[in-house]
């Protein structure tokens, strides 16, 4: 079982990946990467709400099609706005910033679930992406602002 599921997670990546890919060059990055936060927040939601195994797989599925998804268009959101001298120092912060964020975000996550249950884990991490979708939107009104004033210096 577990070996089915490890393969349609890796399926699923394969889709959102392209799913990325194609929507890029079709949508603003900063309303592309608030909608996938959306997206991300509500299957997990749905995840967090079902009751039963096969409908947790299904919904936490198309939540990793996000999570594929989310990262390509991040990353070029970011080279396109950060200026090639910061690029590297950036990136380089970026990673640290999710790798301790990943880390004492699962662990809290762990320590909630543990307290109280998995899906309400699941359902607090929900919150805080769509929480931090109208960030993405906020960040694309910062660049532009950025864009228009360096076009007018």
């Amino acid at each position: 079982m577990l070996g089915k599921i490890w393969a349609l997670l890796n399926l699923t990546a394969v889709i959102g990946a392209a799913l990325a890919a194609f929507l890029a060059p079709r949508v603003r990055r900063d309303w592309l990467l608030a909608v996938i936060a959306l997206w991300r927040g509500a299957f997990l939601a749905a995840a967090a709400a079902a009751t039963r195994f096969t409908p947790v797989v299904g919904w936490l599925l198309l939540y990793e099609a996000g999570v594929a998804a989310s990262e390509p268009i991040k990353n070029a959101w970011m080279n396109e706005h950060v200026r090639s001298e910061l690029r590297a120092t950036v990136l380089s912060v970026q990673g640290m910033s999710f790798t301790l964020g990943g880390a004492l975000g699962l662990v809290m996550l762990g320590l909630l679930a543990r307290s109280t249950t998995i899906p309400t884990a699941w359902a607090v991490a929900a919150a805080i992406f769509i929480g931090i979708a109208p960030g993405f939107l906020w960040l694309g009104g910062v660049a532009d602002r950025e864009d228009a004033a360096a076009l007018e210096r």
